[in-house]
């Protein structure tokens, strides 16, 4: 007698808690980027390409003028009794300065969102499915991956921003003219906030800030695995999924993620100050060295964005990998 399939099928009421080691998916997304250097290399072609034709110019004329302000803040004023006017004047600031740099903005979304789509979607099915189909349908999921990274990036900084809007907002309205108040005088009613607030109260708003924070780091957490799951799946009931995956590991996501950014930070301080010395000792002083501090500490900053991205979001595709039940990971319509 066979058995009917329907008395095998078991229902649990209520999120199921996926069955992920967080330490684990943490040890093993660091070394992810590394061990898979041609997936890696291919992934990133595209968006190299897009990155030189729409922002190169844009990101050209900001650093040219990066460096002349840094250039005119690190010249030697004229010693005593020397002639002043010596030094360079301030250079003019272009008037494509607002559009350059919200295109630029734009471009390295654009650029980060079909290099994270391919990543994740490679890391999500364990780096198994063919390189051509694996190119096709990450592209093919990019319109859906687009929203799913946005909210994944917003949602987080809305937790943090909104409070801090509400407060100024009532600010302004306390301040005596309703919405009109001028910038001048809320700024200068502002600049005296500082004194007029004692240590208690700066440690309540301090206390206040760091609880928002934490909230907004978990929830950064619970939602990391919808840009990978969206990438390798799809938008079907990909939200409710995501929640649930990372359902019961909000912590243990939260602290990974801020591991991964505080080791990205020390390894950018440390190579900054290393080149930034050698640079110094080699020009003979900072203000002789200052292009070319500013010129290795953005390529520095450069390589440890990209790398605190691929951790980041190698963990979110590791939660969709381990996560997923057998009859998920076999269903075609959980699939394209």
């Amino acid at each position: 007698m066979r058995a009917d399939p329907a008395d095998r099928v078991m229902s649990v009421d209520g999120p199921e808690i996926a069955p992920v080691s967080v330490p684990r998916i943490f040890a093993a997304g660091l070394g992810l980027p590394f061990l898979h250097p041609l997936r890696l290399v291919l992934c990133s072609i595209l968006p190299a390409v897009l990155f030189a034709v729409l922002g190169f110019g844009p990101m050209q004329r900001l650093v040219v003028l990066w460096s002349a302000l840094s250039d005119q803040f690190w010249s030697v004023p004229p010693a005593a009794g020397t002639t002043p006017g010596t030094t360079s004047p301030p250079p003019d600031m272009p008037p494509s300065l607002v559009s350059d740099a919200l295109r630029l903005e734009c471009v390295l979304f654009l650029v980060l969102a079909i290099w994270l789509c391919a990543w994740q979607r490679a890391a999500a099915r364990d780096f198994a499915e063919p390189i051509p189909r694996w190119l096709g349908r990450s592209l093919l999921h990019l319109p859906g991956y687009f929203l799913a990274l946005l909210v994944w990036m917003l949602a987080p900084a809305l937790v943090i921003v909104v409070p801090f809007l509400a407060m100024a907002a009532l600010f302004a309205l306390n301040a005596g003219a309703g919405w009109a108040v001028p910038a001048q005088e809320v700024a200068s009613e502002m600049s005296s906030v500082p004194g007029e607030l004692n240590d208690f109260q700066w440690l309540v708003l301090a206390i206040a800030f760091l609880l928002v924070s934490l909230i907004a780091l978990w929830l950064s957490a619970r939602l990391s695995p919808l840009p990978a799951l969206v990438a390798s799946h799809g938008w079907r009931r990909a939200l409710r999924r995501s929640w649930e995956l990372s359902y019961g590991h909000g912590f243990g996501l939260s602290v990974a993620l801020l591991i991964y950014a505080l080791l990205i930070l020390a390894l950018m301080v440390i190579a900054s100050v290393a080149a930034g010395a050698v640079a110094v000792a080699r020009g003979g002083g900072i203000s002789d060295s200052a292009a070319t501090i500013i010129t290795v500490s953005g390529v520095v900053d450069l390589i440890g964005t990209g790398l605190l991205a691929l951790w980041q979001a190698s963990l979110g595709a590791l939660v969709v990998r381990d996560g997923l039940s057998p009859a998920e990971a076999l269903d075609p319509t959980m699939f394209d």
